[in-house]
């Protein structure tokens, strides 16, 4: 470890350290164990350091690029050319072959719902609507009121209510 464990201390040379750590898929959390500080120490060391954030974008572009140029292969499924080696009766044998993979769906729902988010992303979209898909009413009562139809609902009277219809609390019988 180039640091005494949670030194916040910056060098130099870490910048060049994070670009190799993040062409490696680094993140600042890996950062942070290998360097032996916070997570929040990396993120300020971004901050007050440009060439230490320009070195861990720089090493992160390309591992990203890898990524998304495999998601994308696997998306659609590809073939490349591969070695198949085997013993046969003692002997080493070695044969060209095509390795085929095809499409992965989930790889394809991942890049749609990525690239393009309004046409696939999962939405579900909810209305509330009053009655007979009128606006909805929104009745205002007094804090004496509410406790009184909250009771009401506690005290067991309401239990053949109709869920649909408010709640109204009889004024002319008292509620224990």
């Amino acid at each position: 470890m180039p640091q005494a464990p949670n030194s916040s201390r910056y060098l130099p040379e870490f910048a060049e350290q994070a670009r190799k750590l993040c062409a490696l898929g680094a993140i600042d959390k890996d950062l942070a164990a290998f360097f032996g500080v916070t997570v929040l120490t990396v993120k300020n060391w971004r901050k007050a350091h440009p060439t230490f954030a320009q070195a861990a974008k720089e090493g992160r572009e390309p591992a990203d690029e890898n990524v998304v140029r495999s998601l994308y292969r696997r998306a659609l499924g590809y073939s490349h050319e591969d070695t198949d080696i085997r013993v046969v009766d003692k002997e080493i044998i070695e044969t060209d072959i095509v390795k085929h993979y095809p499409p992965d769906t989930t790889a394809c729902i991942f890049w749609l719902k990525n690239r393009l988010p309004e046409a696939w992303r999962e939405l579900s979209r909810r209305e509330h609507t009053g009655a007979g898909g009128g606006p909805v009413k929104i009745e205002a009562i007094s804090d004496l009121e509410q406790a009184r139809r909250i009771a009401y609902v506690l005290s067991g009277a309401a239990e053949n209510v109709d869920p649909d219809e408010p709640i109204h609390a009889p004024l002319d019988k008292p509620i224990h």
